[in-house]
């Protein structure tokens, strides 16, 4: 679809779209929620990885001391969850914080054009955001604001890049989570702050729960390797399309590079989410990856820690 007939499409569906967005996220299993059905079907593609691993040092698992509000543990493969290994609360609809930007990438991927230039707005830099890295009026293009969106999280990067739809890119998320059958999830803004944050209604906030992002996780390894790219780098130099030096990407995410198992992953954490992650674990067989998601924690990544480490003592290697 090109982006000349999105912004007409766009047009045509701005006028409904604000009162579809208002709604009570109690609503969220309503079946007409959105219209029409504006994805075309991409054939699946094979992540390369390589599934060479050490041998898994069996402890005992504390799957109990993760006291987070919701967590799960899923085999997935081409085809689906193939089996749950550990849940709690996986059903229940929770905020996901900055997790939100793992659905954001995928429509920046599916519907801006690659070659496409991003100016960086002053309302894109007053977004809530802990880094400060871009400047007004700097130009970046679509791969880069990815990766400095997704690697350090940045707020700033990510509305950039929805900015020039508005609430066409919030209505083009909805329905890439509606294609993924994540029909516990509702999107309003596309990096997954809280709405006191953005100056939003008390109820506008991004949700979903575990078994819906594990789903979202399956469309990234299997049919977005790019996205899956970005997220499995730690640290990174950033240069511009001059040649210039900009700055060093540095992930958000803590246990990346410190577990041979840990493909790639994403944070999220806001006064209402709580701390959040999500991440993809590799195994020894072809096409099969566990995802572990963790919502509403206190530690994030110590609790992430034991999810991990009981979620690979229970598969077989």
């Amino acid at each position: 679809m090109s982006m000349k007939n999105i912004k007409l499409f766009i047009l045509t569906v701005g006028v409904s779209l604000p009162f579809w967005l208002a709604i009570n996220y109690s609503n969220v299993f309503l079946e007409d929620f959105f219209l029409g059905k504006i994805l075309a079907n991409n054939p699946p593609l094979q992540a390369n990885i390589a599934n060479s691993l050490p041998k898994i040092e069996t402890t005992n698992c504390q799957i109990n001391n993760i006291k987070a509000r919701a967590f799960v543990s899923a085999v997935i493969n081409k085809e689906g969850i193939s089996k749950i290994l550990f849940a709690k609360n996986e059903r229940t609809i929770l905020p996901i914080a900055s997790i939100t930007k793992l659905l954001s990438a995928l429509v920046v991927e599916e519907f801006l054009s690659g070659n496409e230039q991003f100016t960086i707005s002053k309302e894109a830099l007053n977004q809530l955001e802990p880094t400060g890295s871009l400047q007004e009026g700097e130009t970046f293009s679509r791969e880069t604001l990815l990766k400095i969106g997704l690697i350090e999280s940045s707020n700033d990067a990510i509305f950039a890049l929805s900015e020039p739809m508005g609430l066409g890119f919030i209505f083009l998320m909805n329905e890439k989570a509606k294609s993924l059958a994540m029909n516990d999830s509702l999107f309003f803004n596309s990096m997954g702050l809280d709405p006191e944050d953005i100056e939003a209604q008390a109820n506008e906030i991004n949700i979903s729960t575990g078994l819906d992002l594990i789903k979202l996780a399956k469309e990234i390894m299997f049919n977005q390797p790019e996205v899956l790219k970005i997220i499995s780098q730690k640290e990174i130099p950033l240069y511009l399309e001059n040649g210039f030096f900009h700055h060093t990407l540095k992930t958000t995410n803590e246990l990346l590079g410190g577990n041979p198992y840990i493909l790639g992953g994403k944070t999220g954490s806001t006064e209402r989410a709580g701390g959040c992650l999500l991440l993809i674990l590799k195994t020894n067989q072809p096409d099969q990856y566990i995802v572990n998601v963790i919502l509403g924690s206190g530690d994030r990544f110590g609790e992430m820690e034991t999810l991990n480490s009981c979620s690979l003592q229970n598969m077989s290697f």
